[in-house]
């Protein structure tokens, strides 16, 4: 199963995408008749990208069930601009170890070509930070500067500090940056405890954000509904509210320190993940990215 990662800026339902990439192929910014996988088909003149077709440029997709965009704030990751107004942006990832410097840079080339825009790796150490700035060099000086996107699992800011300077973009989870024991005793969340625990928050992704901001990159602010804080779960309950109420925490931490240039994700079911989406957009502009298994 592949997992593709849609940025959609405000799109939903686009559909007929599927059999698109089945017969056709990428190169170099062309799209080609793959036929039965051979490079060598003709080539088809690329048309000017717009909101409502395929990322490929191609007309004549069915788009049944698409709804009107909503307005979102535009964030550009590399060469890449996602939301208000442009294009969906198809991204996805790679499952080679990123300590695998050739085999993570043929992964990575290889969806890029197929005509993935933005590609993600997973950076569980800071090993595997520094192996991604060998990674970056050897698409820049073997093919092209692909837009990456580095997935800091847990609480490693050291590891998100240094992945930042070879990516586009950080994925961080805001609920694995406060630890919260549970008390089985506690009856309430007060309003100062959100406060304190906000302010603890904001003291740990500080670096990272300031980090982002001066240098012109992006973040995702990736909730999963598998590791939502405490206090989210003891007040919300296991539902899409709580979610919305994580992610619009840590974007209030983003505002306060001057940066936007964001994207939100709802990793959890996908009739949840829908729900998410609809309490999200009424309380913010940023672009939302949807997670679907194709």
């Amino acid at each position: 199963m592949v997992s593709a990662f849609v940025s959609l800026g405000g799109v939903q339902g686009i559909s007929g995408t599927r059999g698109l990439k089945k017969s056709l192929r990428r190169r170099n910014g062309v799209w080609m008749d793959a036929g039965n996988g051979n490079s060598n088909g003709a080539s088809i003149a690329p048309l000017p990208k717009d909101a409502m077709k395929d990322q490929t440029g191609m007309m004549n997709l069915d788009l049944t069930g698409s709804v009107p965009r909503r307005n979102t704030r535009a964030v550009q990751v590399g060469d890449i601009l996602i939301g208000g107004g442009n294009p969906v942006v198809i991204q996805s990832m790679i499952n080679e170890d990123t300590m695998d410097i050739d085999g993570a840079y043929a992964a990575i080339r290889k969806l890029h070509e197929e005509g993935c825009e933005i590609v993600r790796l997973t950076v569980p150490s800071l090993a595997h930070a520094h192996a991604v700035g060998f990674i970056k060099e050897k698409l820049r000086a073997e093919y092209q500067d692909v837009p990456l996107v580095a997935d800091v699992h847990h609480n490693g800011m050291r590891i998100a500090l240094e992945v930042a300077k070879h990516v586009d973009k950080v994925r961080i989870n805001p609920g694995l940056y406060v630890y919260e024991k549970p008390d089985p005793n506690r009856v309430e969340y007060t309003e100062e405890d959100f406060k304190k625990l906000a302010a603890q928050m904001k003291e740990k992704l500080e670096p990272l954000i300031v980090c982002l901001r001066d240098q012109g990159k992006a973040m995702r602010i990736g909730v999963n509904h598998g590791s939502l804080a405490e206090r989210m779960l003891f007040t919300y309950g296991d539902t899409p509210e709580g979610m919305v109420e994580s992610a619009l925490e840590c974007i209030k931490i983003c505002r306060e320190l001057d940066f936007h240039n964001l994207i939100i994700s709802m990793k959890v079911s996908m009739g949840m993940e829908q729900a998410a989406f609809v309490h999200l957009p009424k309380q913010t502009s940023n672009s939302p990215h949807l997670n679907m298994d194709l």
